[in-house]
């Protein structure tokens, strides 16, 4: 065998692998296999979001990193924080140095946990609106407005 080449693979991190030249040459399609380097970078989207734990009708929630079109119930990256809703007030607790390393990462976050970051002064800006009305229920609250006047 050959020497080793190297080939980078990006998906959430870099990965690097070392492959023997025979098959480096194989997958590059090179004949020779001489000069040939293979760099894929596959850009998954991350995302911070909320994974239900808990009991039936008793709900407690994980942060969790993970690929944004992957399950959220699935396998995680890395798990951030819990919340607790049913506490008065809601329990919350959250490892700040972690989520600001995964959002300087790329990470986006989902519209709830954007919120609760915002409550928390992990992140700045102004809260998402989650819940709109309808067009029918717009249109009928107007119509009680004007009749009211």
């Amino acid at each position: 065998m050959a020497n080793p080449c190297l080939v980078i693979s990006r998906s959430t991190g870099l990965t690097i692998l070392w492959l023997s030249y025979k098959l480096l040459r194989m997958l590059s399609g090179y004949p020779s296999g001489e000069g040939c380097h293979i760099i894929h970078y596959s850009l998954s989207m991350l995302t911070i979001r909320l994974t239900r734990i808990g009991k039936k009708k008793q709900p407690a929630y994980r942060f969790i990193v993970s690929e944004k079109a992957r399950d959220p119930w699935g396998k995680a990256l890395e798990i951030l924080g819990a919340y607790n809703p049913l506490t008065n007030p809601a329990t919350i607790s959250i490892e700040r140095e972690r989520v600001e390393y995964w959002i300087s990462k790329g990470a986006q976050t989902s519209d709830t946990v954007r919120n609760i970051f915002i409550d928390q002064g992990i992140l700045k800006g102004s809260k998402v609106k989650l819940a709109g009305l309808s067009i029918r229920r717009k249109a009928k609250l107007e119509k009680e407005k004007a009749a009211a006047k």
